[in-house]
């Protein structure tokens, strides 16, 4: 007897609940409606400088002596970009003077965009590189040559700042 009041309940619950879902869902008629989800990327860039480029301790009678460095820009994607090159003293061409610590001599040098190549400056067009954006990052190289007829100056350590500049 026990046995059939169990089963009678269950039965009874599962009726219920089958009555009660087929009803809704006849009953109701559900309301729908959308949304967008947005965002608006702009393009943009950053620049990653490399290494100094160290040219070592040079004497007269050696030849010309060039060094380079790797730099990275990444842009996003398809974002066309221009990298120029400006030593300190604002040369367009890419002719920097490179200051001694102690000595009023400067030590003039030249960047370039490949070995003894296009030189590398800030003239847009006339010696910049150009390149487009992957959304990764690309490596660049710059070279400085010092020519020979530099080890004249006066004994000292010589440096110069140069800024890369990405436009975009």
């Amino acid at each position: 007897m026990k046995n059939l009041k169990i089963n009678a309940i269950c039965a009874a619950t599962v009726i219920t609940l089958t009555a009660s879902t087929a009803a809704w869902s006849q009953a109701v008629n559900p309301a729908t409606a959308t949304f967008n989800v947005n965002i608006t990327l702009a393009k943009s860039c950053t620049v990653v400088a490399g290494p100094d480029i160290a040219l070592g301790t040079q004497y007269q009678g050696n030849a010309d002596v060039t060094g380079n460095s790797a730099f990275t820009v990444t842009c996003t994607k398809l974002t066309p970009y221009t990298i120029a090159m400006t030593p300190s003293n604002l040369d367009t061409t890419g002719a920097g003077e490179m200051a001694g610590t102690s000595s009023p001599d400067l030590v003039n040098y030249n960047l370039y965009q490949a070995v003894a190549s296009t030189p590398w400056g800030n003239s847009v067009g006339t010696n910049t590189v150009a390149a487009t954006g992957d959304g990764s990052a690309q490596t660049h190289t710059v070279y400085a040559t010092v020519l020979a007829t530099e080890y004249i100056n006066e004994p000292d350590t010589y440096s110069d700042l140069v800024t890369i500049s990405v436009a975009y």
